[in-house]
């Protein structure tokens, strides 16, 4: 008697030892089995609906991005689909981030391409403050008619297509400043009678 409790007594580490990492590898079997077998079910349900899972669709609107003409000075619309949310300013930074990216057609495109925006707010006075970083004036092309061609499309792209917008203060850096490239004003806010089509 005596024996054969000292002979369990030393197999009993033993068991431990070798018992945990056995119950472990069933308890992962078992978790993997509950696994695939609820992906599988989600699979039947979908090819018995007949559906895939919904997917949100991006809501978009046409919108007019103002382009300089290959030809002469004058602002030319590029008709586009524009991003739209509940947010106004939001939208209104997708339609700024298209005239940024360029045209498709064949325009001159107005703002140069690694143009970043800040931020943008409108305020409740019908002011669209948009604030670029300083790549706006570092890598513009600088002369009038360039200066021109940028501030004007993009007071006439946010002003045509957005009632709300009645006129673009420009800022860079969160800063107003004189000139954008030394020939028109923009301390002041911009109006779209101030830029011809």
């Amino acid at each position: 008697m005596g024996f054969a409790r000292d002979t369990l007594e030393r197999m009993r580490p033993a068991f431990r030892r070798r018992g945990v990492p056995i119950a472990l590898g069933v308890l992962l079997v078992i978790a993997g089995f509950l696994l695939v077998r609820g992906i599988l079910a989600r699979r039947v349900l979908w090819e018995r609906s007949g559906e895939a899972p919904a997917e949100t669709a991006a809501v978009t609107r046409p919108v007019n991005l103002y382009f300089s003409s290959m030809s002469d000075d004058r602002l030319v619309a590029e008709r586009r689909e524009a991003p739209v949310t509940a947010d106004l300013t939001q939208t209104l930074r997708a339609v700024v981030e298209l005239l940024i990216a360029g045209p498709v057609d064949s325009l001159a495109p107005t703002l140069p391409a690694d143009t970043v925006v800040r931020d943008l707010y409108l305020g409740v006075d019908g002011v669209a403050y948009v604030n670029f970083t300083a790549s706006l004036v570092n890598r513009h092309p600088g002369g009038s008619s360039a200066e021109y061609a940028t501030l004007g499309s993009l007071v006439r792209t946010m002003t045509v297509n957005f009632p709300e917008v009645k006129a673009v203060q420009i800022l860079i850096d969160g800063r107003p400043r004189e000139t954008l490239a030394g020939h028109y004003g923009i301390r002041d806010a911009l109006r779209p009678e101030d830029f011809l089509p």
